[in-house]
């Protein structure tokens, strides 16, 4: 061996939670991956391009020598890793989402909506300890039309032009690359 890894691909996620059913309800009702299976203690969901989530129960508590109960950092704890981003299609509506989400799971917000002329995105906390991210692309059909334009005009490469968008364009550049593979 090298010391090179090969392409490695990401097989799934598994988020460790206080609540199985009810973050497996959340990830299920408000942003519509399919539940493939449940148990007390696991769950496995997936998107429409079969990526796997599994959220499985945290360990509750610990026993130490002295037999005190503690309880586990995984459970006892809000983190900020993973934080999973899903992208709301274009035919919903962003706001109503979030809305459900803190409604019906108590989510909060972590900080504001951010909006510009191609992209929404927020941070949410969840009840059970999660933090997620939605976006939403706004004008993805426009930023599209730009960059084919881009392709067609001769002269300079493709890169070139895409290093003179600015960053916000350049990324969703790339997001709409690694959507059409």
């Amino acid at each position: 061996m090298t010391g090179k890894l090969s392409q490695t691909t990401l097989k799934n996620i598994v988020l460790l939670t206080k609540n199985v059913e009810r973050s497996s309800n959340f990830f299920s009702e408000i942003i519509g991956l399919k539940l493939l299976h449940q148990t007390a203690n696991l769950a496995e969901l997936k998107d429409q391009r079969d990526f796997r989530l599994i959220i499985r129960q945290s360990p509750k508590q610990l026993y130490i020598a002295n037999l005190q109960l503690i309880y586990s950092l995984a459970y006892s704890t809000y983190g900020y890793s993973p934080i999973l981003n899903f992208e709301i299609p274009q035919s919903e509506e962003f706001i109503e989402v979030i809305d459900k989400a803190k409604l019906h799971y108590k989510c909060q917000l972590d900080g504001d909506i951010q909006e510009d002329n191609y992209l929404k995105i927020v941070c949410l906390r969840m009840e059970e300890g999660q933090t997620i991210s939605l976006s939403q692309v706004v004008q993805e059909n426009e930023v599209e039309k730009e960059y084919d334009q881009l392709i067609k005009d001769e002269g300079t490469s493709v890169f070139e032009k895409e290093r003179l968008m600015d960053p916000k364009q350049q990324e969703l550049r790339r997001l709409f690359d690694a959507i059409k593979l």
